[in-house]
Parts: structure tokens; sequence; C-alpha cells
């Protein structure tokens, strides 16, 4: 039963949140402005990241 929970946690955590990042990172290289609208909580920081590299900040 720990087992089923931990992999259960681990699919929602990690998972789902890596395929929302790569469906960011393909709306980016598409073109679109912005990627994702929901952030998965905890990876704003990743997000951040990767829009900066698509949109470097103006000097």
């Amino acid at each position: 039963l720990l087992l089923g929970a931990m992999q259960y946690r681990y699919r929602l955590r990690t998972l789902t949140s890596f395929s929302r990042l790569l469906v960011h990172i393909e709306r980016l290289s598409q073109g679109r402005s912005q990627g994702v609208r929901r952030i998965p909580f905890g990876w704003q920081d990743v997000f951040e990241r990767i829009s900066r590299l698509k949109h470097p900040p103006s000097q």
C-alpha cells in the first residue's frame, strides 16, 4: 500500500509536472508568447528559466 502511494505521488508530482514543462517548451518554440497557464507548485523557477532562455531580457 505504501509503495502504491509513493508511485502515485511520484507520478502526480514529477511526471505530470515534467510533461507540462515539455508542453511549455514546445509552445515557446512555436513562437507563442506564453507557454502553459498553470505552472505546477514548486516548478515556477524552472519555467521562468526556460522562458528567459527563449526571451532574454533586453539591455
